[in-house]
């Protein structure tokens, strides 16, 4: 069963506790309680959850997301993450043939819930957690024709982002005993970050009896450094590798809106987390399925071609949700 972000942190904690008294009162003296914390932030240090923020980073990161929310099935409860995107393009002139440059940027929210995130603790009591990140980056990515309908691609972004966490603590055995040990360590914690996004990518287009074949694939590599941690609160560093093939099938409906004809449009795409540590965000991969409507701008003085919109069907391991598409084209 893959673990949710921070179900078996929380365990590990609880575990370290369990051993290292053999029963618990409901008021810790200052010293327990410091010898706790200090054990619970060793615990913490040697943990993965650096590697988990970096596997959302990566995933936030994806240039086709706008708006989306997954269901994660931990196998116990079903845990939320919902995340938001605005991505940015700006294609510069080279006045060349043989590759093209384009500036890009993107601002992005994230935000995880888990209403019971310790199980171990007396009927009706509990630790209801929310994480949220605001991120922004900025970049550039070249695109290198190879002929037939082939380009490579290479892009690189530096972003920064805040991490923030925020705990409601419910009952008497949560409040006296977890609350002391855990606040400011797991629970109720801020952090900035920086990332650097680098990405290969190979794009395939082509048109067959006026459909559109448009395939886009993606190996990107993330790398995350955590700075200015509240107190107690553990730094990170993290580095995560991901997969994402993207295809869309596109072909005239035979109507126009405001004169601009309209094309229904097919996605088809699949994202993989790569390596050990593949599952740490609770899913090692999500495939969708959708539809969009694509109007043909390009009679307007527009700086794009194109626009779409529509929306997708989400699928993975432990995982399921939706997808808003807003796509254009220059």
């Amino acid at each position: 069963m893959n673990s949710s972000i921070f179900h078996k942190a929380v365990v590990s904690f609880v575990i370290i506790m369990a051993c290292s008294y053999s029963s618990l009162a409901f008021c810790l003296t200052p010293d327990e309680i410091k010898k706790l914390r200090k054990e619970t932030k060793e615990a913490t240090s040697h943990s993965h959850i650096g590697s988990i923020y970096g596997h959302i980073i990566s995933f936030v990161s994806v240039p086709d997301i706008s708006a989306s929310n997954l269901e994660i099935d931990t196998g116990v409860n079903t845990e939320t993450l919902d995340v938001f995107k605005i991505p940015l393009h700006y294609r510069l002139e080279t006045n060349s043939d043989s590759w093209d440059l384009s500036l890009r940027s993107s601002l992005n929210y994230a935000s995880f819930k888990d209403n019971d995130a310790v199980l171990t603790v007396p009927e009706g009591e509990k630790i209801s957690s929310e994480w949220e990140t605001y991120s922004g980056s900025i970049g550039a990515m070249a695109e290198f024709p190879l002929g037939a309908g082939f380009s490579f691609v290479l892009a690189g972004d530096l972003g920064v982002a805040r991490f923030e966490n925020k705990a409601d603590y419910q009952g008497t055995f949560v409040n006296s005993t977890l609350k002391p040990v855990l606040d400011g360590i797991l629970f109720d914690w801020e952090t900035n970050a920086s990332y650097i996004n680098t990405m290969l990518g190979l794009n395939y287009e082509h048109v067959v009896n006026q459909y559109e074949i448009d395939i886009k694939a993606r190996y990107s590599h993330a790398y995350i450094d955590s700075f200015g941690e509240s107190k107690d609160f553990t730094g990170f560093t993290a580095s995560t590798d991901t997969l994402t093939i993207n295809t869309e099938f596109g072909h005239p409906l035979g109507i126009s809106l405001s004169g601009h004809p309209l094309s229904g449009v097919l996605h088809l795409d699949h994202t993989t987390f790569i390596g050990p540590d593949r599952d740490l965000a609770g899913f090692s991969y999500l495939s969708g399925i959708g539809f969009s409507i694509k109007a043909d701008v390009s009679k307007q003085d527009w700086y794009v071609e194109s626009l779409q919109f529509g929306a997708k069907y989400l699928t993975g391991d432990n995982v399921r949700g939706w997808s808003l598409i807003f796509g254009y084209r220059f």
